[in-house]
């Protein structure tokens, strides 16, 4: 076969080549969008579907974990500014652990099953459904698999989150059990302290006869529910009852109505009654005041002697009332200092500074 040569010009040849490159550059860029194309078509399904659930997830594990440490912190927690922002944290982690359900249902419907499983698998008490929502069956499997309980309420998640932190609060408080008779003198709550056998009783059914209420007798269930505030309450089992020696078990609220009785008190005064020792030189002035800790609160504390003749309701009453004064701004013990350590220093001889009466 003869071999046709064509001769083409230079200029012709430049162009011709141009050309092709052009054509060449065009398959280029129609190749490289399509694979864009391609690309973006895989990122928009990583993030509109796969993205969302697997931060769903992950902010659920994190809240989990996180109410659970909250928890704690507002059990042991005594400054209110702690609290209330544990309290704070508490109700946003619920919210978060809340959407999770959601969000897992909209973004990755298929993949229920397996999301639940990963959830449940963190160390959670229990989850709770509020708003009575239903509940996916692929949760209420993964669940019973892993031996979490999973509750359902109609109430509000606020209303919900609100009762579930006042019961925590109220059962992981500091409390303790003492003996003693636990009254409402005045409004006061006055705790009496005392051997056994010195007369607690018999001046607490003296005081409630003068229309004062009986909280506890003989033992009183003690819960600190603010940090400077301790609470007192009967137990469940003789609670409205008191023991008389001579008489038995008598049933207060019986007796005297309800009117003579409160369930809860928060205790103001603890009154220790001691038996009377001329040895002993008791305070006379009331200038200094002792303190008695309970739960790590500070509660103003009296030491009064028992003897023969002494009117033990009345000075119970007494010391309720001057209490009362105290928390009015008047002391007065101190005033009455005072005043003694101004007449010492006015009198005749008498140089200011140079006497006072402690």
């Amino acid at each position: 076969m003869r071999k046709i040569s064509v001769r083409l010009p230079i200029a012709a040849k430049a162009v011709l080549l141009i050309a092709v490159l052009g054509v060449m550059s065009a398959a280029a860029d129609w190749l490289c969008l399509e694979g864009l194309d391609g690309i973006k078509s895989i990122d928009d399904n990583v993030i509109n579907r796969m993205a969302p659930s697997r931060l769903s997830l992950s902010e659920a594990k994190t809240a989990v974990a996180a109410m659970g440490l909250n928890t704690y912190k507002i059990a042991g927690a005594s400054d209110p500014e702690t609290l209330k922002q544990a309290s704070d944290e508490l109700a946003g982690q619920y919210a978060a652990a809340k959407s999770w359900l959601e969000n897992v249902r909209a973004f990755f419907p298929e993949r229920q099953a397996e999301v639940a499983r990963q959830f449940f698998a963190e160390e959670i008490a229990c989850l709770t459904v509020t708003k009575g929502l239903e509940v996916p069956r692929e949760v209420v499997a993964a669940a019973e698999a892993a031996a979490v309980p999973l509750l359902r309420t109609t109430h509000l998640s606020s209303v919900f989150i609100t009762s579930v932190q006042a019961f925590l609060e109220d059962v992981l408080t500091a409390q303790t059990s003492m003996h003693g008779v636990l009254l409402d003198v005045f409004g006061v709550g006055i705790l009496l302290l005392g051997k056994s056998g010195i007369g607690k009783s018999e001046i607490a059914l003296d005081l409630i006869m003068r229309g004062h209420r009986l909280v506890a007798d003989y033992i009183v269930d003690v819960k600190r529910k603010a940090p400077d505030a301790v609470f007192g309450a009967g137990s469940d089992i003789i609670k409205h009852h008191m023991e008389i020696r001579g008489l038995g078990i008598i049933n207060i609220k019986d007796l005297f109505g309800v009117a003579a009785i409160r369930e809860r008190k928060k205790m103001e005064i603890v009154l220790e009654l001691v038996e009377w020792d001329p040895s002993v030189e008791y305070d006379r002035l009331g200038v200094e005041e002792k303190k008695y800790r309970i739960l790590d609160v500070e509660i103003p504390m009296l030491v009064v002697p028992v003897r023969p003749g002494r009117n033990m309701t009345t000075i119970v009453e007494v010391a309720a009332r001057n209490h009362l004064l105290k928390l009015q701004g008047h002391h007065s013990a101190r005033e009455f200092q005072e005043r003694l350590n101004r007449a010492i220093a006015i009198a005749p001889g008498g140089r200011v500074g140079e006497t006072e009466v402690e």
